[in-house]
């Protein structure tokens, strides 16, 4: 679905896959979350803003995992800009779709199931005081 550009969806839903499939990482929802808490221009520092937890990846994997899998894909998708030095993330012209359905799932989390909650952000068993 992604040839590293984000042009016109080519199938139904593909928006949504996208989304989904964006947020399918404890790093990509933390990162997303951070740069929501910004104003719309300014950067956040990687890897800190991607950290999720504090039993989560050592710094130097989060790093290498950020510039290699997580910022590729989120860049593809349009949802983030990013720069290598200094290491920081921007919002990117698609950044509304994952950033409105995070808003979304963190206003309601407590009407969803605690199975289905618990743990969003690598943090399963503690209460990560989003919802």
């Amino acid at each position: 679905m992604c040839d590293g550009t984000y042009g016109p969806e080519t199938t139904p839903g593909g928006a949504w896959d996208r989304v989904f499939e964006a947020l399918g990482s404890p790093a990509r929802r933390t990162l997303i979350r951070s740069l929501s808490e910004v104003r719309p221009g300014e950067g956040v520092s990687l890897p800190e803003s991607a950290r999720f937890a504090d039993a989560g990846p050592p710094v130097e994997r989060l790093e290498l995992d950020l510039r290699h899998k997580h910022l590729p894909k989120l860049t593809a998708a349009g949802y983030v800009d990013w720069v290598e030095d200094p290491f920081r993330a921007y919002r990117g012209a698609r950044f509304d779709h994952p950033a409105e359905v995070l808003r979304v799932i963190d206003d309601h989390g407590s009407e969803l199931p605690t199975t289905l909650v618990d743990g969003i952000d690598g943090t399963e068993g503690v209460d990560s005081g989003r919802f």
